[in-house]
């Protein structure tokens, strides 16, 4: 049998599919109330595997148990933490020195992430972004269908400001591509942006293409917005 370069991508590709799929099963058992709550399946859970390992591959992370732990960091974080500014100097200084072995680094990223976990509140996250939401959406009659995004600047300046866990000294590199992610998405009202950046604040960067927040993803995207605060409420109970 001639072992030719296609064959060996397919081989690499079909073992990474098998290991998306054990591992999106092995999750589901771990978490599965989580899961009930977000509505999602396997599938969903899946997608996201795939997107944190292929971030994890850019950094020459492949071995099994380092992935997996980088997707259990990614339920806390988001997949697209690897993006997040957030997190930038977080991993620089433990993924992003290549010339360190592999098995330090991943010590080293633990190391911080657990500490940045350690410094959320115990209590329900996702009770707290419901109160923010409910907080700061309360007066949104004023700013009505406008795009009144120095308003949207200034309170998730501020929801950072009261976050222990990230020591992050320009909330703007985070929240003006938060902004022009809901460009890309088409949140064009007032309500719909504020909600999106207040939940990128919990959710992660680029919490609109996670694969478990796809009913969340449809609440804020809906066109009716009349109801979109109870809704978002609603959807945040689920957790209680």
């Amino acid at each position: 049998m001639r072992i030719s370069n296609d064959l060996i991508t397919k081989l690499e590709s079909r073992a990474a599919d098998i290991w998306d799929t054990e591992t999106a099963h092995e999750l589901y058992v771990l978490y599965s109330s989580y899961f009930e709550a977000l509505t999602i399946d396997t599938t969903h859970i899946k997608s996201m595997c795939r997107i944190v390992r292929e971030y994890a591959a850019t950094f020459e992370i492949s071995e099994r148990k380092h992935v997996f732990k980088i997707v259990i960091i990614a339920l806390a974080f988001g997949p697209h933490f690897f993006n997040d500014p957030r997190y930038n100097h977080m991993i620089a200084q433990s993924l992003g020195r290549p010339s360190t072995p592999a098995d330090r680094r991943m010590a080293l990223f633990t190391q911080s992430a657990k500490k940045i976990i350690s410094l959320r509140p115990q209590d329900n996250r996702f009770t707290q972004v419901s109160m923010q939401l409910q907080n700061s959406l309360k007066n949104h009659e004023n700013h009505e269908n406008t795009q009144d995004d120095n308003r949207v600047v200034l309170l998730t300046t501020q929801l950072l400001a009261t976050r222990k866990d990230t020591s992050f000294d320009n909330p703007s590199a985070f929240i003006i591509p938060c902004l022009k992610h809901c460009n890309q998405y088409e949140l064009h009202e007032y309500r719909q942006r504020l909600s999106y950046c207040i939940c990128a604040v919990t959710h992660g960067f680029r919490w609109f293409e996670d694969p478990l927040l796809h009913v969340l993803r449809e609440l804020l995207s809906d066109g009716s917005q009349q109801d979109l605060t109870d809704n978002l409420v609603r959807f945040y109970e689920r957790f209680a």
